[in-house]
């Protein structure tokens, strides 16, 4: 089956989430979603909410792996958004986060038990 055949199938949702996690896919195939993703002419609002929801799960997610006495936060890069806007969702992320009753906080047991 041709890279074609197989991306035209995916939502717009899975191309721009293939879009904007380039490190997972070889070049022909981001070429391929690309062209597809052109072809589709997807409304700009519709597109910014799929974008927006994309890189949010994105920010949550590394939010999510970082351990904050030992990691630098490091924002990631976006072929849609600027880094402002990316800075922006992460703040977001970070208040909800910090505002969830697990926050950051120090969990005495991890630590007593060596975790």
């Amino acid at each position: 089956m041709s890279l074609y055949l197989n991306y035209i199938r995916k939502t717009d949702l899975e191309l721009i989430q293939i879009l904007e996690h380039p490190e997972s896919y070889t070049q022909e195939a981001l070429d391929v979603v690309n062209e597809i993703f052109v072809e589709r002419k997807i409304e700009p609002d519709r597109l910014r909410e799929m974008v927006l929801k994309v890189n949010h799960e994105k920010a949550e997610a590394t939010i999510q792996r970082l351990d904050p006495l030992n990691d630098d936060l490091e924002f990631h890069e976006s072929i849609f958004l600027d880094s402002e806007e990316i800075k922006e969702i992460y703040l977001s992320e970070l208040k909800i986060h910090m505002n969830r009753k697990e926050g950051f906080k120090f969990n005495v047991w991890l630590y007593a038990l060596g975790g």
